[in-house]
């Protein structure tokens, strides 16, 4: 123990970085080096499913003296209330600048809490967004976008109410956004997927959905079937990512269409649905490795 106390402040830092915010705390009572070390810490993690805590943390936030936060991760629990949660990340986007935003509020039951505060959508340090709910209200008209650093997006919505208007908006106001990933069920329109398309520089985009038609109708874009695909897919898109493939026609309709297309894509990974036995995925990644591609860097992945 004398040995790491030894170590020099920002490698103390680093070191409590791992740790749940709870456990960063207790170190205060390891020794009086120790004591303070925990106030300037880099990361914020809390879970309410593991702890109830609201009091803990307005007393952490409080106390805390670093300038930034690099890392700010909360799940909700059920009984966390709208306006304590907004006052959080309102505190980690405004006061200590986040670069890294990760928030799940789908355990959030009494109320549900469905928005999120103004200031969020303006941080101009955030390079990584990652949000689930299961409702996400409008973005107010009045409510200006400007995300100038976002570079990677993790959303999880699973009702229509939101899809194209949350997420359509959030994506339009990122203009430098490269990797998308985007999970629900059956939430996606194509408003929404005119803000994808929209997307010049998105090189990466993941859609995770049960819904083999949403998936076929993002790459296809119309019905009925178009002959090219949207600039940034076909000029810009390098990796995709297909979850819960399926043997249907609809989905092969659609990888086949993708791959023949996009031609500057450079990793492809198919992750058939969950359901399918050992003959299914054989006969998945016979097909698909038979496609013909417009990229002959292209490279299937199967896991």
């Amino acid at each position: 123990m004398e040995m790491i106390s030894d170590l020099p402040d920002q490698m103390l830092h680093e070191i409590l970085s791992w740790l749940p915010t709870r456990e960063v705390v207790a170190t205060m009572l390891l020794s009086r080096r120790w004591k303070f070390l925990w106030k300037q810490v880099l990361q914020f993690d809390y879970d309410f499913s593991q702890n109830d805590g609201k009091d803990f943390v307005n007393s952490f936030l409080q106390l805390h003296e670093g300038q930034v936060f690099r890392s700010f991760k909360l799940s909700v629990s059920p009984y966390c209330d709208t306006r304590s949660v907004g006052t959080w990340i309102h505190f980690a986007v405004s006061t200590r600048k986040v670069c890294h935003l990760e928030i799940d509020l789908t355990a959030a039951q009494n109320p549900m809490i469905t928005t999120l505060p103004k200031s969020l959508y303006t941080c101009g340090t955030l390079t990584c967004l990652k949000v689930k709910a299961h409702v996400l209200d409008d973005i107010p008209e009045e409510y200006p976008i400007c995300l100038a650093s976002l570079h990677y997006l993790y959303l999880t919505v699973s009702s229509k109410v939101s899809a194209d208007k949350f997420i359509g908006k959030l994506i339009a106001g990122a203009p430098l956004l490269k990797k998308a990933v985007v999970g629900g069920g059956d939430v996606y329109t194509n408003q929404f997927l005119d803000y994808i398309a929209s997307r010049n520089t998105l090189k990466s985009f993941t859609l995770c959905s049960s819904q083999s038609c949403n998936l076929r109708r993002c790459f296809l874009w119309a019905e009925p079937i178009i002959t090219s695909l949207p600039d940034c897919l076909s000029s810009k898109l390098q990796t995709l990512e297909w979850r819960d493939y399926t043997d249907t026609q609809f989905d092969k309709d659609a990888i086949a269409f993708l791959l023949n297309n996009a031609t500057c894509l450079r990793k492809v990974k198919i992750v058939p649905v969950s359901t399918a036995d050992h003959i299914e995925k054989l006969r998945i990644r016979t097909y698909l490795s038979n496609l013909s591609r417009g990229s002959t860097a292209c490279q299937l992945i199967f896991p």
